[in-house]
């Protein structure tokens, strides 16, 4: 028994006694959806694989199987394009920070229409709370994302759209819920992982096309910079109109140039 929101009452899953819920223990993919289909699902299984491995909880769902629960939730709910969300929570465990010795980790999958036009260009503000590179909450999504959290609220109540992260030693990481990569003279840029930026499956897919390249970013650099872009795997590319005073060029073809690669990367 459980007492919930003034009532007691039974919990034969064991979702109170749930690590995910409990300690953050668990990872998740934010998955665009395109006719029913997982737009770059072996990257985003690739890297939950990942996470599970070093949160102790082992392989995840494998291609047919996230393909097959894909299809099925968006023919019950008659979505065709849309954002789908995959968790992998810890299980039920003992009480405490004890590893689980045989961890049942629960697998669960939603699906929301997508929204209609693509959002405004950005305006970022510089989060107060810093990104630590080491720590398993940088470099794998885990359900940990207090910080993040956090950091986007804070934003919008200054009236921005979205938070940039830096490091404790004050180089830029990435944004609450995307990569970022700057427009300088020599190409487009976005920090490394060991900088505390996660592994995003469109700044891999557009690194491995070979139109990003991983170099240190300081707000400093920002005074060159020719274009910001944010990129996660629901919008792809979104121009940054203006971060903290700085105000960037949104219809710089560069971000047209690298749209259209975005589009065709696998």
């Amino acid at each position: 028994m459980i007492w919930r929101d003034g009532a007691l009452i039974e919990d034969p899953a064991g979702w109170a006694q749930d690590r995910g819920l409990l300690l953050g223990v668990g990872a998740f993919e934010t998955l665009r959806v395109l006719d029913r289909r997982v737009r770059r699902a072996e990257r985003h299984l690739a890297r939950l694989e990942r996470a599970l491995h070093a949160l102790g909880l082992g392989a995840g769902p494998d291609l047919d199987t996230l393909g097959g629960a894909v299809d099925m939730l968006a023919r019950a709910q008659g979505v065709g394009d849309g954002t789908a969300r995959l968790t992998v929570t810890g299980g039920p465990g003992p009480r405490g920070l004890d590893p689980v010795q045989s961890p049942s980790p629960r697998t669960f999958l939603t699906l929301a229409p997508a929204a209609a036009g693509r959002p405004a260009p950005a305006q970022l503000v510089t989060s107060p709370i810093r990104r630590e590179p080491t720590s398993l909450a940088a470099r794998h999504k885990t359900l940990s994302y207090v910080d993040n959290a956090a950091a986007r609220r804070a934003a919008v109540a200054a009236g921005a759209d979205e938070a940039a992260l830096l490091t404790p030693s004050g180089v830029v990481a990435g944004a609450a819920a995307a990569n970022i990569a700057v427009l300088l003279d020599e190409g487009w840029c976005t920090p490394p992982v060991t900088d505390g930026a996660l592994p995003g499956t469109t700044r891999a897919a557009l690194i491995d096309a070979g139109v990003i390249e991983e170099a240190s970013l300081t707000l400093a650099a920002l005074d060159r910079a020719r274009a910001v872009v944010l990129l996660n795997a629901v919008v792809g590319v979104r121009a940054v109109a203006r971060w903290d005073a700085r105000a960037f060029d949104v219809t710089h073809p560069a971000i047209a140039s690298l749209s259209a690669v975005e589009a065709d990367a696998d």
